[in-house]
This record gives C-alpha cells, sequence and structure tokens, in this order.
C-alpha cells in the first residue's frame, strides 16, 4: 500500500483566497467560514477517490489548525462525498505563517509512524518539497494547474521525479 499526503489549502481547496478573504474580511469564525465557503478540486477528489478504490491510502497534509479539523473534514465530506483514511492538522501551536515549520513536524510524525518510502505527497508550496526531498519523501508538485494521472499511472507518477535523492 501507497499513501497519498495531500496538501489541503492551497491543493485541494479550490477558493482558498476566497476563504481567507471571506475570514478576514467577514470577522466570522473559521469553521463557519468553512462549512459556507470553502469547496474542493473535483478533478483532484476524484482522483484521490479512485486511488483509494484502488488500494491507496490518502491523509490531507495541512497548517490549518487541528481545531478547524471536524469543521472542514465534514464539509469535504458533505460536498463531495469523500472520506480521507486521515488527516494531520496544525496542532504545534506555530500559526500558518509558519508553514513550512510546522509541514515539517507533521512530516517527522508521519515517516515515524509509516514507513517514508510508502509515502508519496502533493503538495503546491516549493519551500515543502525540499522537506520531502530531505526526509526522502517523493512528492509532485499541484496547484491545480497540473495533471494527476489515473490509477493506473499513479505508481510511475508517485516515482521520485528527476534528482530525487
Amino acid at each position: 500500500m501507497k499513501l497519498i499526503l495531500c496538501d489541503l489549502n492551497m491543493t485541494l481547496s479550490a477558493n482558498m483566497k476566497e476563504v481567507m478573504d471571506t475570514f478576514f474580511g467577514a470577522k466570522k469564525p473559521f469553521g463557519d467560514v468553512v462549512k459556507d465557503v470553502e469547496v474542493y478540486r473535483e478533478d483532484l477528489v476524484g482522483r484521490l477517490t479512485e486511488a483509494q478504490q484502488s488500494g491507496w491510502w490518502v491523509d490531507l497534509f495541512t497548517v490549518r489548525k487541528v481545531r478547524w479539523k471536524d469543521d472542514t473534514l465534514q464539509n469535504l465530506t458533505g460536498r463531495t462525498g469523500f472520506v480521507p483514511n486521515g488527516a494531520w492538522f496544525n496542532d504545534t501551536g506555530m500559526s500558518g505563517k509558519q508553514a513550512a515549520t510546522v509541514k515539517r513536524r507533521l512530516l517527522e510524525r508521519a515517516v515515524n509512524v509509516r514507513q517514508p518510502e510508502l509515502l508519496f505527497a502533493l503538495e503546491s508550496n516549493s519551500a515543502v518539497h525540499r522537506m520531502f526531498e530531505t526526509c526522502g519523501v517523493p512528492y509532485r508538485r499541484f496547484n491545480g494547474l497540473d495533471t494527476i494521472p489515473r490509477v493506473k499511472d499513479l505508481a510511475d507518477f508517485a516515482q521520485p521525479p528527476p534528482g530525487f535523492r
């Protein structure tokens, strides 16, 4: 079994800028903004669902605070029907402005729980790409414009990119 760590905020969320603009502009609790505003990339949700059906494990991986985990997962499932196998939310006490450090701590936990050779990441943040390299986790950039391959091609897609150490 391989495990996909899928970034939530800028990879799976289709409208993170709108979510944040609404949060800061309307002064509503973030959980309410998630429920009212956030939508997800249907193409990526479809591919992640296909991957699960083919035996892949899919975890969300995010700097989003753990206190919004339930609201986020309920919204994701309610809007798309997709239920991730697991989720790594920010329980470090650090802000999202320290995204790379937060993700490093979460990744260190994931590597301790699972073998790094089983992990594969979809991530839009290039600073986090370097962290994956350091930890020996293959990744692919995904920013909504990139194409996620069909399940039959996923094993090849999840191989380390050229030059990966």
